[in-house]
């Protein structure tokens, strides 16, 4: 449900700036989660229940928020996966 079928293509808003790099990835994604905690804690019943049309399908606010917040703890550990990989290999720059 959650998840785009095969073909479907990003938005651009959703496909990463050429040239991005790890450091500031990571701080997008930081911020990101950050604004998206307290519009997830604020949301009630009646607004969870609104719902989303997505090319593949409708879901819930609730949905959609739960979909959000999975995909940018996700990222997260990717990220830190490949920070601390490249840092085992020598392969950051001294801060």
């Amino acid at each position: 449900m959650y998840a785009p079928p095969s073909g479907v293509v990003a938005p651009g808003i959703l496909i990463p700036p050429p040239g991005i790099g790890r450091a500031a990835a990571a701080a997008q994604l930081r911020e990101s989660a950050a604004r998206l905690k307290p519009a997830i804690a604020s949301l009630d019943e009646k607004r969870a229940a609104l719902c989303v049309q997505l090319p593949w399908n409708v879901v819930s606010v609730y949905q959609m928020s739960e979909w959000a917040s999975g995909h940018t703890l996700r990222h997260l550990a990717q990220v830190n996966r490949d920070l601390q990989l490249a840092a085992s290999r020598g392969l950051l720059a001294a801060r």
